[in-house]
């Protein structure tokens, strides 16, 4: 999907749908950090937060980067959506002030730091929603590029097995907005799809329409850990998700893998 510049076939979320993500969506990595830093403490070389360097690639609306700023990491948070950092902007307000955050309005595929990474970790299937696999391939390039030695690549992936319970319809209602999700994915297809519409309520009472076409793209798990290898990193692991201590050996039969890369 090409952005508003024209330029990058990552999908970029819109105004009104990021005012829905960051109401009921961006907890998702919130509840996932403190395994993730129970992780980053056991795995991560010289671990020490106030030291560390972490890259939240596909930050969304900065519910993680403040978990982890939170911890002490010094964060640089990126999304190709305005309108999400306007949130993660906001949210982390007091530690841009402090120098420990920054946030950049960049394509995943095409992204740059001034600051060598301990860690580049992309949460929420995010890297499912790039078009095919050379563009994923140019994420592992330079997430290498961007970390230090020994440094890690972490992130989820819904596997073909995990986006067939995208099939169907479903509907929330509550007092404060109705949300309908639509979705398909037939298997042997590159991709799956979803429609989230519906209304939310605004100041005074008022109810405000939003609609976002989504798409997840298929990624054999030999692929990914072929294109991680071609692309310089040293050592490839599959986890369970969320129970990322569990590795394991078959992640084509988990409904969603957490992938781990040392360079």
């Amino acid at each position: 999907m090409t952005d508003a510049k024209g330029g990058s076939k990552t999908q970029a979320y819109g105004a009104d749908f990021a005012v829905a993500y960051n109401r009921y969506w961006g907890e998702f990595s919130t509840r996932f950090a403190p395994a993730f830093e129970a992780f980053l403490k056991e795995r991560l070389v010289g671990h020490k937060p106030k030291e560390s360097v972490l890259v939240d690639l596909c930050c969304g609306t900065g519910q993680f980067a403040a978990a982890m700023l939170a911890s002490g990491y010094h964060v640089v948070g990126i999304d190709l959506s305005p309108h999400m950092l306007r949130y993660a902007i906001e949210r982390n307000r007091s530690y841009l002030r402090q120098g420990r955050a920054q946030f950049l309005e960049q394509d995943a595929a095409a992204f740059s730091t001034d600051m060598p990474a301990d860690v580049v970790v992309s949460l929420y299937d995010s890297l499912n929603h790039l078009a095919d696999i050379e563009e994923l391939t140019k994420v592992f390039v330079l997430a290498f590029r961007s970390t230090k030695e020994r440094g890690l690549l972490c992130f989820d992936l819904n596997t073909a097995k995990g986006l067939e319970t995208w099939n169907g319809i479903s509907v929330e209602e509550t007092s404060e907005s109705c949300i309908i999700r639509r979705g398909v994915f037939e298997p042997g297809q590159s991709r799956a799809y979803a429609r989230i519409s519906g209304f939310l309520r605004t100041e005074g009472a008022l109810f405000k329409q939003f609609s976002q076409l989504v798409y997840n793209t298929v990624f054999s798990m030999v692929a990914v850990d072929r294109e991680l290898h071609a692309s310089g990193w040293n050592k490839v692991e599959f986890h369970a998700f969320p129970d990322i201590d569990k590795f394991s050996s078959e992640p084509e039969s988990l409904n969603r893998v957490f992938v781990v890369a040392v360079k």
